[in-house]
């Protein structure tokens, strides 16, 4: 993964700008996060980042694979380009959401807190340089 004329960042597993983030769930085992993205050919990925609570720091990012314990998924080492650019890109799928909700007139009051939090907490965690000394 990303040596010598390979494409880095998101564009390594396939994905072309512009990028859309297609899903975002979590799961009840700590706090692992499903993301399902889309190119701007239309090839989709499916990504994971690995929050369970039993496995130790630091968390992962996973490509091919909605969950950690499903086979065949690649783990991307900590620090990995596309690490920055899915923040970049979640960061902007949130503020589009954001966005979107005051111009429908949603209430700040209706905001779904949890997303908001796992969205913001993602984004934090892969902008994070001392993340992979922990």
């Amino acid at each position: 993964m990303g040596c010598g004329d390979e494409p880095a960042g998101l564009a390594e597993f396939g994905l072309t700008p512009p990028i859309s983030v297609l899903a975002f769930t979590g799961f009840k085992d700590g706090g692992t996060q499903r993301l399902e993205l889309s190119g701007g050919d239309g090839q989709t990925v499916v990504l994971c980042y690995d929050f369970r609570a039993d496995q130790p720091e630091p968390r992962h990012l996973f490509v091919g694979v909605g969950h950690p314990s499903e086979a065949g998924g690649m783990k991307v080492p900590v620090g990995h380009p596309c690490e920055l650019e899915l923040a970049t890109v979640m960061d902007s799928w949130w503020h589009r959401q954001l966005t979107e909700m005051q111009l429908t007139g949603v209430s700040p009051a209706d905001l779904d807190l949890d997303l908001s939090m796992r969205v913001q907490f993602l984004i934090a965690e892969l902008r994070d340089p001392s993340r992979s000394a922990r």
